[in-house]
């Protein structure tokens, strides 16, 4: 984000200001002192993360003279939004307001992404105190100031890592004495020791203690059975009233899942079923009675004096002569389904056989769901067979790597402790080691060496209390020639010349006295005598005890006891690596249990899907296959059907042909003995008599309009067999008796749907009030079961913890009779206060230790994600600054430290080098760490008159570097009193100077 205008109502001595001209490179504000460059920096600092609170020690910068309190930013984002963030006087920081161009609001958050005042100053913002700090800095610490500063843009991570090493050695230090700790582990040990002088009186006394702690724990445990086990019996009740209802909701699942599709059945269909057929019926009876009405026009027709039996059956014997090649054909086609039905038939039983479906009605068999879904059913039942099949062999082969390592880990456990030092042994080494160590002269030693500093410190002291005597003796001889000389002028003046004389010379010759009297220095050369003696026998001490011929065996000693505690360190990482095998071998053995509990309910489903299929039997390898001709076996019985239909319907036909033809020839009384001599009589006969057909045109007439009215109502009949037909294909059904079936499985179907939203609803009801989640597998009577069985553990659970409370307060009560003697109990209570006291300090030192880790891990963070970065950027800047002089900045590893590296390969502290070079190097970190903070969020980097240090070269060669940060799209802020800065600024194209003046009056800065 960058600045691009600002308004200030009233901050300070500024008022009324506005400044709409900020570009978005560098912005040099110059102004003498005074002028507001500081508050000019406070107020964008508090238009953006608020005013100082009235108690801390930042100033608030209120206005003097009454003008509203507060002012704007007009700030640009990297999207190209321009945002207004205005904040005004209100309840603590202020009240602030973030408007874009649009008029719409914003967060201050959301603007700011999570930046603070002081992450800001420590990246985007510093100024010459913070350079000029780098002198103050011990020359030891300068590296870790920089290393800090490259990470976070300040040194408050190093000052806090300080601050609390430097507590937890108040609290503890190892082999210290003065620490709190120490003491309080010192005073800890001799009451320890009183305590067990007592504890040796009472005999009983540590015996009833762990009796008492025994019971403690065991009340403890069943207290946490107890606890379990209420929950568990709580569950238990709960789904005691939960499984009725998932009983009966799985029972209507399975109701409505054997209904089929029942919900596609028109909307009062029966109703509309029943009208269509009584519409049927009447057309089909005055259909009949048409046919019976032109029977007797017939029957008139054969009175005639013509053959009126020939003329009468005339169509129907044309008809039959026009059907005969049919009949033939009809009469091949039977025989050929015949022998078809027969094939099929062969089929279905060997697929029943193969099946193991030899004795299933084959109703049964075409009621079987072999559907897609089914199919899509079984699929994936075999993927999750093949899927539990696969995870067993991959847990298997876990768990054994699990186990080999798990025996590995105990084989070199058991390795180890073999290599380790019996007990006495260690025991007898540590002794050797205390007895050869000389402490005694190792203490002499130490003191010796405390002496001649101590000496060393007196000497000095005593040199310079010399020099300061001479010094003052020089002084007073100066100030005594001095008043002599004025005083002998004055009496010369007053004409006293001898008494003046007098007076100079004897002036001069106190002056002369005070000057070349020789200052006793015995003192001083005793204390320096001394000194020599003192380095004489601390020789001879460090002689004496380095070439000590039991030195070698104590070094010996000290070998064994340090690998001894190198096994024990290997050890303790062992078994740390052995408790991780342990817990996978673990979780692995929950994985199993998990797999085993998914396959139970996988042979659930299986078993489930295979019997209601009638496919127990067959193998689950061979099931695809089974189910594949379980399909087949459908279609032939539905084949076979369609063929038997087929073939009854040609026999059908052929048999009314043949019952026609007989017909036709009783009625003529033809006694010819095959069709074809029948059919070629009639038609002779029919020839012989068309002659007469003229006399019966008057009847044929009659007979046509009876057979138009026969069409007309045969049309409406099948209109309402056409309304019938659609009724029953929106149900789905072909007849009259499946459509009246589907009504009823529609009627149930919704009777069901309704029963299972009031139980669904039932059982949510449930759930919540017992808020739980319901345990699939199990019967309503295993429940029962489970909960007797908890019921009676919980009984003797509390049986037990009662046998426990009573045996705890009897032996309570023998302690207490122990303790009544009075001192022993004063010893343990003061010994129990001193531990009380030591695990408060020792909680504090583990606060100190858990933030000095968390502070090391954010370190870390920083110094492997953010500080490679920044410091390839600021070897970047180091080297245009240094005018490649030195190439490389870097943090050798493991060290919180900087290393330069020079052009020459050589590499260098900071201490090591010059000052202006060290705030060349800080001036590079500083802009590295905002350089790369600016790729998550840019906001305009503020200086402050910070390099006032430097020579013209290395200040030219840093505004070039502002400068060329500025083209990689960072506004920078200057301020700058000095008037030689504007004038170097002048010079660069992309700066703009703004000049700040104390006004009299409210100015605009335009």
């Amino acid at each position: 984000m960058k600045i691009k205008s600002l308004e200030i109502y009233g901050f300070g001595k500024l008022e009324n200001i506005k400044m709409d001209d900020l570009s978005s490179g560098i912005q040099v504000f110059y102004g003498r002192n005074e002028a507001g460059k500081s508050t000019l920096m406070a107020f964008i600092h508090a238009i953006l993360f608020g005013f100082p609170l009235k108690n801390q020690a930042e100033l608030r910068y209120e206005p003097k003279k009454g003008f509203k309190y507060g002012g704007k930013l007009i700030m640009e984002t990297k999207e190209g939004t321009l945002l207004t963030i205005e904040r005004k006087a209100g309840k603590s920081a202020g009240d602030v307001t973030v408007t874009d161009e649009k008029g719409m609001i914003h967060s201050i958050d959301s603007v700011l992404a999570g930046l603070d005042r002081n992450i800001y100053k420590g990246i985007f913002s510093f100024n010459i105190m913070d350079v000029q700090n780098l002198k103050l800095i011990d020359v030891e610490q300068l590296g870790g100031y920089l290393f800090s500063s490259g990470l976070i843009g300040s040194d408050k991570l190093q000052r806090i890592t300080e601050q609390l090493n430097k507590s937890m050695e108040e609290l503890f230090k190892p082999g210290g004495r003065k620490p709190v700790m120490n003491k309080l582990l010192g005073d800890l040990k001799e009451e320890e020791k009183v305590v067990l002088q007592w504890k040796k009186k009472l005999e009983q006394y540590e015996e009833l203690q762990k009796d008492i702690q025994r019971a403690a724990d065991k009340l403890d445990i069943l207290k946490a059975e107890k606890e379990n086990l209420t929950t568990k019996l709580r569950k238990i009740d709960a789904m005691i009233a939960i499984q009725p209802i998932e009983d009966q909701l799985s029972h209507l699942s399975r109701e409505l899942s054997k209904l089929g599709d029942y919900s596609t059945f028109p909307t009062e269909g029966i109703a509309r079923l029943e009208k269509l057929l009584i519409q049927q019926s009447n057309y089909h009876s005055r259909l009949e009675k048409l046919a019976q009405d032109r029977l007797a026009l017939e029957e008139k027709v054969g009175r005639l004096e013509v053959d009126e039996a020939l003329l009468e059956h005339r169509e129907r014997i044309e008809s039959l002569l026009t059907q005969f090649p049919k009949y033939k054909e009809s009469v091949e086609r039977s025989a050929h389904l015949s022998t078809e039905v027969q094939r099929l038939e062969k089929q279905i039983q060997t697929l029943k056989l193969e099946l193991k479906w030899h004795g299933k009605p084959e109703a049964h068999i075409e009621g079987i769901d072999t559907s897609l879904a089914a199919k899509a059913e079984l699929r994936e039942h075999l993927q999750q067979r093949n899927k539990l099949s696969l995870q067993k062999e991959h847990l298997d082969e876990e768990f054994q790597q699990a186990k080999d390592e798990l025996e590995k880990q105990e084989d070199r456990i058991a390795t180890l402790q073999k290599e380790q030092l019996p007990k006495e042994e260690l025991e007898r080494l540590q002794n050797k080691v205390k007895d050869l160590g000389n402490d005694r002269l190792e203490r002499d030693l130490a003191i010796q060496e405390q002496l001649l500093h101590q000496m060393d410190s007196q000497i000095q002291n005593q040199e310079q209390e010399h020099n300061q005597r001479q010094k003052k003796k020089g002084l007073a001889a100066a100030t005594s020639f001095a008043v002599g000389l004025v005083g002998a002028a004055i009496l010369y003046m007053q004409d006293n010349a001898i008494l003046g004389l007098f007076f100079f010379v004897l002036s001069v010759g106190i002056g002369g006295f005070l000057f070349f009297t020789k200052d006793s220095s015995s003192f001083l050369v005793r204390l320096q005598q001394d000194r020599e003696a003192q380095k004489e026998k601390v020789g001879k001490i460090k002689e004496t005890l380095y070439t000590s011929p039991e030195r070698s065996g104590l070094e010996k000693y000290r070998l064994m006891l340090a690998k001894e505690e190198q096994i024990e360190g290997l050890l303790q990482k062992e078994r740390l690596l052995l408790s991780q095998s342990e817990r996978n071998y673990d979780r692995i053995i929950l994985q199993f249990e998990e797999w085993e509990r998914q396959h139970f309910s996988f042979d659930e489903k299986w078993k489930s899907w295979t019997e209601e299929r009638g496919l127990g039997d067959i193998p689950a390898s061979h099931m695809e296959e089974a189910f594949t001709k379980a399909i087949d076996l459908k279609e032939l019985l539905m084949e076979r059907q369609s063929l038997l239909k087929s073939k009854e319907l040609n026999q059908k036909m052929v048999q009314q042909f043949r019952d026609e033809a007989s017909m036709i020839m009783d009625q003529l009384k033809l006694t010819l003995t095959t069709l074809e001599d029948a059919f070629y009589f009639l038609k002779t006969e029919l020839e012989k008599n068309e002659r007469n057909q003229q006399k019966l045109e008057d009847l044929r007439l009659k007979s046509m309009e009876i057979n138009e009215e026969i069409t007309l109502l045969t049309i409406q009949e099948k209109d309402v067999a056409e309304k019938i037909g659609k009724l029953m294909e929106q149900a789905g059904v072909s007849t009259e008796e499946d459509f009246r079936f589907k009504h009823q499985e529609h009627q149930k179907g919704m009777e069901y749907e309704r029963n299972m939203s009031l139980l669904e609803l039932q059982l949510e009801q449930v759930q919540n009030s017992y808020d739980i989640i319901p345990e699939k597998g199990k019967t309503l009577s295993m429940w029962n079961s489970d909960k007797v069985l908890v019921e009676e553990q919980l009984r003797l659970s509390s049986e037990e913890e009662t046998r426990y409370h009573r045996l705890k307060t009897q032996k309570e009560e023998a302690v207490r009779t122990l303790e009544e003697g009075g001192t022993y109990s004063d010893a343990v209570q003061q010994f129990e206060m001193s531990k009380s006291n030591l695990q408060v300090q020792a909680r504090k030192w583990a606060v100190l230790a858990t933030a000095q880790k968390l502070l090391n891990g954010t370190m870390d963070y920083y110094r492997t994600v953010k500080l490679p970065e920044v410091l390839d950027k600021a070897s970047e800047y180091f080297r245009f600054l240094t005018k490649g002089e030195y190439s490389q900045v870097y943090d050798p590893a493991n060290e919180t430290k900087l290393l330069v590296k020079h052009k020459n390969g050589l590499a260098f502290q900071p201490k090591e080098l010059s000052q202006a070079t060290v705030e060349q190097l800080y001036i590079s970190i500083r802009f590295a760490v905002a350089s790369v903070w600016s790729k998550e969020q840019r906001f305009p980097f503020m200086l402050d008159d910070c390099f006032v240090n430097f020579d013209h070269s290395r200040t030219v060669q840093a505004i070039d570097l502002m400068k060329k940060l500025s083209e990689e799209g960072e506004q920078l802020l200057f301020f700058t009193c000095h008037e030689h800065m504007k004038g170097l600024f002048a010079k660069v194209d992309d700066a703009k100077i703004h000049e700040l003046e104390q006004p009299a009056i409210p100015i605009q800065v335009r």
